[in-house]
């Protein structure tokens, strides 16, 4: 294993051990507190460290391959780290945000919250590393299948409607990349990420829109959860919003 596979593998499971920091140390509130600021903190000196080791060698850590440009793995370029950079700032901030938001505005299942956005923030964690679509897909399907528990524990009774809405955006979503990722690879013969993009002579314009407006759906299915709960009265805790806002 390179430094750079060593590096990127911590920043893979930083966040996981956060979560298993949250479910062991429930009842310290002390530690929970500390961890909760510092475990954000290293995320992000490691992403530092990564950024400068990435330029000497190979970032891919191999998970699984079922068949040639099937797998799933771990990667890591400028784009994620980018995005990695953005997700721990986030995270971070939530980190302070929350417990100043808590010691103003005490609000019932706290530790049921931040269990749910620190899976969260594991889950977007490893799409932004997944070497491949295949990959993606597989860790964007447990973030909506747990982003369906989230509002099944926290939405109210009283916005069934939006519920339904809800869980509606959410299947849709997931089918939609679905079909986007089965139409790359019958395009282009694979699926994993590649110098270049994943392109090759038979990728015409046919099959370049058909994939964009699979992809394109999927987006606008992705915005559309976030303009909602800003132009609707939703009958939601702040800090709630705050991790619904986040999440999409």
């Amino acid at each position: 294993m390179t430094q750079t596979q060593f590096l990127l593998f911590l920043i893979a499971i930083i966040p996981l051990l956060n979560c298993l920091v949250m479910r062991f140390a429930m009842v310290l509130d002390n530690l929970l507190n500390i961890s909760g600021k510092i475990i954000p903190i290293l995320y992000l000196l490691v992403l530092v460290i990564l950024y400068k080791s990435i330029q000497s060698d190979d970032s891919y850590i191999k998970i699984a391959e079922a068949a040639k440009g099937i797998s799933i793995g771990f990667s890591a370029d400028k784009i994620s780290l980018i995005f990695m950079s953005f997700l721990g700032f986030f995270w971070l901030i939530f980190a302070f945000y929350s417990q100043r938001f808590l010691q103003i505005n005490p609000i019932k299942n706290i530790y049921d919250l931040k269990m749910f956005f620190l899976v969260m923030i594991t889950l977007v964690n490893f799409v932004i590393i997944s070497k491949g679509l295949l990959t993606i897909l597989f860790f964007y399907s447990g973030l909506i299948l747990f982003s369906y528990f989230f509002a099944a524990k926290f939405l109210h009774k009283s916005d069934n409607k939006f519920s339904k809405f809800f869980s509606l955006i959410l299947y849709l979503q997931t089918i939609f990349l679905f079909l986007a990722i089965v139409g790359t690879y019958k395009v282009t013969g694979q699926i994993d990420f590649v110098n270049g993009g994943i392109t090759n002579e038979s990728f015409g314009y046919q099959s370049c829109g058909l994939l964009l407006f699979l992809y394109l759906v999927g987006l606008f299915l992705s915005i559309l959860l976030p303009c909602y709960l800003l132009y609707h009265n939703i009958n939601l805790n702040p800090l709630i919003l705050y991790v619904f806002f986040f999440l999409f």
